[in-house]
């Protein structure tokens, strides 16, 4: 008799259950986040728990469906560029957590659309990356910012990404398994023609173009261009966009060239600068391989140098580079200016190398950081100021560039430059240790013209201010613009590099 209201409560509770479920549908579990701190410069995350799921719990339920593990389905192994093993969850194996930056808070309805309207509030900019068919809130990594007093949200799907560099990365073998990234869209479709005819013609075709709109997509689409898409509605963002994507890239395992479409392609320095299976550059010697002396030290318009204290170098330090370096730079002007005073120049963001290695993704995720927390982007900064921020917060010290070796270029102040690449190291007491980066040679990655070139440059990227003329007028007159006026007027009728002929201005390449 005892056992009777046990049952009966038993029966009700079941009863209950079941209408619950009915009526609300199951809610996935709590997902493990990623967040990154403005105090973690390595890039390492800490983890925390959401007691509430991003999505509303009937699409939660359908994606918990469609991410439980099929029988058979094991994980693909890779191995980094840095030779590192990792697994990367495939088909319909247990997929990557989301990860976030700066950002506790559930990602709500909005999200790619799903469950309700995007809010209305405009000083809210949502940009959105390309979806992987399944789109599974596993593969998304979601970022937020403020930049000029509006709040900006980044979601980018990452399995979409790498599936879009997939048939580029095969393109890549023959030169050392880079892709070359860039960025485009039809408001400057003739700075991106301009840069499409240059590498045409120097048969570059392992490259992808970031698509800034659906419109510029199709337009690439139907000419056969590798591209992936982000639907960028605020022009603000794009230093941030920009560099959250490289970074990505750099997570994934791949090895990327990073060239702004105002950077010509005059020759291929893919062979001979970034293809690490032939280290060898093209005086015949191995030009990153040796030991450099390395300072901490300020340099002065003058020409004098003296170390951080303010007193006269005394002594050096001697660093064996064995290993192929872990980002290579081309060379700025002197922005952010105190990092060029105590190094005698700057990186440029416009045209770098990055292999995937430990040094590279931190430096990469302290750029994010700190480009994320920099009021002043965009309008008196940009991701360059951030890269080198990066470096220097990773102690990076430099080779110190022969006298013979030297030679100095104006710009907003003076900046040293060196007929030969410049090696920088890491403390061998830290993480880094062995790993490198190189600035490559001005005259060879030109940022300033050269009234005495020392030799052709592989590529130009002409300093220009922010003004489209400027540019035009500024390629025009160095040689550099190759397309006819009335481009816009030819047809597409189906061969790519007929149709890029007939756009080229006669005689100009």
């Amino acid at each position: 008799m005892r056992l009777v209201p046990l049952v009966i409560a038993a029966l009700i509770s079941l009863t209950l259950g079941i209408l619950i479920h009915r009526q609300f549908g199951s809610a996935p579990a709590p997902l493990r986040t990623f967040k990154e701190g403005t105090n973690n410069t390595a890039g390492n995350p800490t983890t925390n728990k959401l007691q509430k799921p991003p999505f509303p719990s009937a699409l939660g339920q359908q994606q918990q469906r469609s991410r439980e593990p099929s029988a058979g389905t094991r994980p693909n192994h890779r191995h980094d560029d840095d030779g590192h093993h990792s697994e990367e969850e495939g088909g319909s194996a247990k997929r990557k957590p989301i990860q976030r930056l700066g950002v506790d808070s559930e990602v709500g309805r909005h999200v790619m659309g799903f469950g309700g309207q995007q809010p209305s509030n405009k000083t809210h900019t949502y940009i959105y990356s390309d979806l992987h068919p399944e789109q599974s809130q596993q593969d998304i990594v979601e970022y937020k910012w403020t930049t000029k007093g509006k709040q900006m949200t980044f979601f980018l799907d990452r399995t979409a990404l790498r599936n879009a560099l997939a048939p580029v990365r095969l393109l890549s073998v023959v030169v050392g398994g880079c892709v070359v990234v860039t960025f485009g869209n039809l408001r400057y479709a003739d700075v991106m023609l301009n840069w499409l005819i240059a590498i045409n013609k120097i048969n570059v075709t392992n490259f992808i173009i970031v698509s800034l709109d659906k419109e510029t997509a199709v337009w690439l689409q139907e000419r056969g261009i590798a591209t992936f898409t982000i639907s960028l509605t605020d022009f603000d963002a794009l230093w941030f966009v920009r560099m959250l994507v490289f970074r990505n890239i750099a997570e994934l395992g791949i090895t990327f060239i990073a060239s702004d479409t105002d950077a010509i392609w005059m020759k291929d320095p893919q062979p001979i600068f970034f293809n690490n299976n032939n280290n060898k550059n093209h005086t015949g010697s191995t030009p990153f391989s040796f030991v450099g002396h390395h300072h901490d030290h300020d340099h002065h318009d003058d020409g004098s140098t003296t170390t951080a204290g303010g007193s006269s170098i005394n002594s050096t330090r001697s660093t064996n580079i064995h290993t192929w370096p872990s980002l290579m730079f081309s060379q700025g002007t002197t922005s952010p200016p105190h990092i060029c005073r105590r190094w005698g120049f700057v990186v440029c963001n416009g045209f770098f190398y990055a292999r995937s290695t430990p040094l590279s993704r931190s430096v990469l995720a302290a750029t994010v950081i700190h480009l994320l927390n920099n009021k002043k982007v965009p309008d008196h900064a940009t991701d360059q100021d951030s890269m080198n921020e990066a470096l220097y917060s990773h102690d990076v010290k430099w080779q110190s560039i022969p006298k013979k070796d030297q030679y100095h270029m104006k710009q907003f102040g003076s900046f040293t430059c060196s007929r030969n690449p410049v090696v920088g190291v890491f403390p061998p007491s830290g993480p880094y240790k062995g790993e490198s980066v190189v600035l490559l040679q001005h005259h060879l990655f030109l940022r300033l013209t050269m009234k005495h070139p020392i030799e052709p440059p592989f590529v130009y990227h002409l300093y220009t201010h922010r003004v489209p003329k400027d540019k035009l007028n500024k390629m025009t007159n160095a040689g550099l613009w190759f397309i006819q006026p009335n481009w816009k007027s030819v047809p597409f009728a189906g061969d790519y590099k007929k149709w890029l002929s007939s756009c080229t201005k006669p005689g100009t390449l």
